[in-house]
């Protein structure tokens, strides 16, 4: 059986957008969080683009955009 997958769009980008804030809290603290969170999704709109189509699934969306952050 293979595990669920999350498409690449837009939508489920957004979708994590207090959850990557959160996450940008607790590594760089209250005063940096934004910019590092804003930083991450551009990244990560970036990579969406460079990927292919950008309905290409991604095992765990919060996962990749960790790995982004750090």
């Amino acid at each position: 059986m293979t595990p669920p997958t999350t498409p690449l769009s837009l939508e489920s980008l957004l979708a994590e957008r207090s959850w990557l804030r959160a996450l940008s809290v607790s590594l760089v603290g209250a005063s940096g969080a934004d910019d590092l969170a804003q930083d991450a999704m551009l990244v990560a709109l970036e990579r969406r683009g460079s990927a292919g189509a950008s309905d290409d699934p991604v095992l765990s969306m919060k996962g990749w955009l960790a790995g982004i952050t750090y």
